[in-house]
Parts: structure tokens; C-alpha cells; sequence
């Protein structure tokens, strides 16, 4: 379930992974979303039935909170599911109205870190009432703190890799650097993911002023994509700190980054925490090294498969990272070995493979 403006790496994940599931001649799929977005969009070209909880582009308080569970309940009793596999934990409340009267299969993909205390004992409790569980990281599963659960699993998000095929040869980096304008001698620093304060691009904006004077250009590709007015205020503050500062740039939510990485010299990830962090697979794919901050999923990730490294925060010394790094890059061994590896561990095969099983077993 996903109400998203622009997709998000979960939801990208998500839409792989029915796109293969429905190829199967073993499974019949049925698809539930809240309402009509990207999201659908993207379902639309797969000979699969979709349906809505709501035609409005934003149900109000009141139907979701009544209507919601009721036509849930209807579609599932319809159609007669042998699994219900529940992809964000958010939906929850709207689900345990059927699996009360209905008795299914439930199988709950957590998405994401489970942070809010005051939410812990909910979910703690919610998603127990599940048979199967899936985190998509150490980390996530970590944060539930169910060390004793036999069915608590870890399934990485998983690629389709052939979609990053295209990447773009030395004149073509040239012609797209005088588009956007970077100067052709300037190193490019470069972001990727929603705007958003849990992403803290100002730490960006803040090393592209301290980083003003070096041939350094910081490229910030992304949107505000949970469309609400702190996460909008978010995106003017930062753009109004920004601008009289030459050395950065903010692109908007771009259908083709693999331009951006085909320049990138560095790509700096500087959200709090990640509950998988998918920019850093795309950007070893492209042979782009990281840094981000030594914190749950990206410590796992960068630390498990020799991705880059880490800027510290205690001191803050970003601009100092960013500087260590451009000098000391990994020589191209290194990164085929990087992208090769990662090519093989998050193939999207292997998590459709471990998915069927958990789905005959």
C-alpha cells in the first residue's frame, strides 16, 4: 500500500517483486492499494486486478478509519486468499478486522525501522498476530527486538538490475554536465532520495558552503514525496539557504539518474538512519563510492559489502569525509568487485526464490 507521489525504494521493491510473482503460473494474484497513484500506474501495464480502498487521490480521517477495514474485508472475502502478504505495517489496523472473521494465511513485510516509542507496544503486539514476518534488514529486525522468533526473517530488497543497464560514455557525461551545468572540471558530490529532515540534506547545503572555494559541485536529486506541509517548508528552507551559493544544485525527482550517477564522483548519504538504504546498491552498480553515517542499515549494508565509508558526527566532520574521500578513491578493481558482488547477493531471483518458499511452507 503506498499513496506516494513519486515511488519510493520500497515501493520499487515491491512492484519487482509482483511483476516476477505474477509471471508464475502457481500464483493468482490479487492487489489492494488505497488509493490511485504511481504506484498503480506501475501496475497497470501487469495482467494483474487492482483494487482501491478509495478513488479519492486523499481519503479523509473518517474513511479510512471505517471504511477502509470494511472494504478490505470484502475484497478478502471475495476472493478467498490463501496468503495475505501485508507490505507495510501501517495498513495493519486496517487488515485485523478480517483476520478476525476471515482466517488467512498472513505474512507481514516490515518496511521499515520501528522507532516511535510510543507506537512500540502496538506493533510489538499487531505484528505477532502475523504467522510469517520479513524484515528487509538486520537493523529493522533488530528494532522489534524479537531475537527469539523463529519466524521473524531478514530478506534483503532485491534489483532488477537489468533496468540500470544504460549509463552514459565519456562525451555523453560531458554534454549532460554543460545541461545542467557543472563545469567539466568540477568533482560532483551526489545525493539521491526524498527531501525530507530524516534525510538532512542540509548537511549538504551546510559542506556545499564550507566546500564553496574547492572545484566541487553537489548535485541533490529528489522531491518531497510524502506531501505534507513540514516536508514542503523543509524543501523551500533548504533551497533558501542554497541559493547564493554556486556549488549546488537541486534537480527534482529525475526518471533517469543513471545520468547522475554516470558523473557522480561521490555519493553522500546523510539520512539519520535508513531501514535498507537502496541508493547505496544503485551507486556501487554504477561504481560511485559512498560515505553515510555509521547508523542502522547503511552501517550494515556499506560495512557488509565494502561499500565506502562513514563521516563521523561526533565531531561533525562531513566536508573533512568529503575531502578524504575525493583524494583516496577505490582504484576500478574495487568497484568491479563491488558491483559484481552486489549484482549476485541482491539479484531480484534470490528474493523471489526465498519468498516461494516461505509461501509453500
Amino acid at each position: 500500500m503506498s499513496s506516494l507521489s513519486h515511488l519510493g525504494g520500497a515501493e520499487i521493491s515491491l512492484s519487482d517483486i509482483i511483476k516476477d510473482l505474477n509471471a508464475r503460473e502457481e500464483y493468482e494474484m490479487q492487489i489492494v492499494l488505497p488509493q490511485p497513484g504511481d504506484l498503480s500506474k506501475r501496475m497497470s501495464d501487469l495482467p494483474v486486478k487492482v483494487h482501491f480502498l478509495s478513488l479519492k487521490t486523499q481519503p479523509g480521517k473518517l474513511e479510512k478509519l471505517f471504511l477502509f477495514p470494511l472494504r478490505l474485508f470484502l475484497i478478502i472475502k471475495k476472493f478467498h486468499p490463501d496468503i495475505v502478504h501485508l507490505n507495510t505495517k501501517g495498513a495493519i489496523k486496517y487488515l485485523l478486522l478480517s483476520r478476525i472473521f476471515l482466517g488467512f494465511k498472513w505474512i507481514q513485510h516490515i518496511r521499515g525501522n520501528l522507532i516511535k516509542k510510543d507506537a512500540k507496544i502496538f506493533h510489538q503486539m499487531v505484528i505477532g498476530l502475523s504467522d510469517i514476518r520479513i524484515a528487509i534488514s538486520k537493523s529493522v529486525r533488530r528494532s522489534y527486538n524479537r531475537k527469539s522468533d523463529r519466524n521473524f526473517h531478514v530478506l534483503y530488497n532485491a534489483f532488477d538490475f537489468s533496468v540500470f543497464s544504460q549509463k552514459l560514455n565519456e562525451n555523453g557525461e560531458q554534454i549532460f554536465r554543460k545541461e545542467v551545468g557543472i563545469p567539466h572540471t568540477h568533482r560532483v558530490i551526489l545525493s539521491v532520495g526524498r527531501i525530507s529532515p530524516i534525510k538532512r540534506q542540509h548537511l549538504l547545503v551546510a559542506a556545499a558552503k564550507e566546500l564553496s572555494s574547492e572545484p566541487i559541485t553537489f548535485v541533490i536529486c529528489g522531491d518531497v514525496v510524502f506531501d505534507n506541509v513540514y516536508e514542503r517548508d523543509y524543501d523551500q528552507k533548504l533551497r533558501r539557504i542554497a541559493k547564493p551559493l554556486k556549488n549546488i544544485i537541486f534537480t527534482g525527482w529525475q526518471s533517469e539518474l543513471y545520468k547522475y550517477y554516470s558523473i557522480a564522483d561521490l555519493l553522500v548519504h546523510t539520512a539519520y538512519t535508513e531501514a535498507f538504504g537502496r541508493v547505496l546498491i544503485e551507486a556501487a552498480y554504477y561504481g560511485v563510492p559512498v560515505i553515510a553515517t555509521n547508523r542502522g542499515a547503511m552501517a550494515e549494508i556499506i560495512n557488509g559489502w565494502a561499500l565506502g565509508g562513514f563521516f563521523s558526527e561526533e565531531p561533525f566532520n562531513l566536508s573533512e569525509s568529503i575531502i578524504s574521500a575525493l583524494r583516496n578513491p577505490p582504484d576500478d578493481a574495487v568497484l568491479q568487485r563491488r558491483k559484481e558482488r552486489i549484482m549476485s547477493d541482491f539479484a531480484l531471483d534470490n528474493l523471489i526464490q526465498a519468498l516461494d518458499e516461505l509461501y509453500k511452507n
